[in-house]
């Protein structure tokens, strides 16, 4: 009896956690060095100094969570230490910044937090800690994108960490392993109140 409990809830735990993703592609708008900086809440350069990433295959709809050491701002106001989210799959326009790499972010505001994706208009740069120039900007990218972006503002002063990756639990998940353990304790409980009613009878 407790295993097949325990078979149902494995089961109703994983199809909560899991579901199904709708199936689609990410697809982008080309956008301007000026209509980028107009979509963003939030535009500055920084290296990326923690990443905590779902535990996969459990959490393919949690996004994953991005700390970036912010040297310079170009719009807003962020802090020298600024979270970004980013879905996990690139089907979701998600996008991945590894740890160490130092980045041109554009990011919007979302219900009071910052996100940003394959169609935010992201540049990787050059490591470093100085205001962006032209140098630093991969191939393809133009002069223009420096002229839009305007003078920058300092606002790290030392150096970015070392990187960190973490790992963390989807809520649902947590959630499901509690329910589990609970029921488990529950019905241990109850068998051994029913063996010790037999032994003293």
């Amino acid at each position: 009896m407790l295993r097949r409990i325990l078979i149902v809830l494995a089961l109703l735990t994983g199809g909560l956690v899991l579901g199904n993703a709708p199936a689609h592609a990410c697809s982008c708008a080309p956008l301007t060095s000026a209509e980028r900086m107009e979509h963003a809440a939030v535009v500055f350069t920084g290296t990326v100094t923690r990443l905590d990433a779902p535990f996969e295959p459990f959490s393919p709809d949690v996004p994953n969570v991005f700390t970036f050491h912010v040297d310079h701002a170009y719009k807003g106001a962020p802090t020298a230490a600024l979270e970004v989210a980013s879905h996990t799959q690139g089907p979701a326009c998600g996008m991945r910044f590894e740890p160490g790499s130092r980045w041109l972010i554009f990011a919007r505001s979302e219900n009071g937090e910052l996100e940003s994706g394959l169609c935010s208009g992201n540049v990787p740069i050059a490591k470093g800690g100085k205001p962006l120039t032209a140098n630093d900007l991969p191939t393809g990218e133009s002069a223009a994108l420096i002229a839009a972006l305007g003078p920058a503002r300092q606002v790290a002063v030392s150096p970015p960490e070392p990187a960190v990756v973490s790992r963390r639990l989807p809520p649902v998940l947590v959630i499901g392993v509690i329910g589990v353990a609970g029921l488990i304790a529950l019905v241990s409980w109850g068998t051994f109140r029913r063996s010790r009613s037999r032994r003293t009878r």
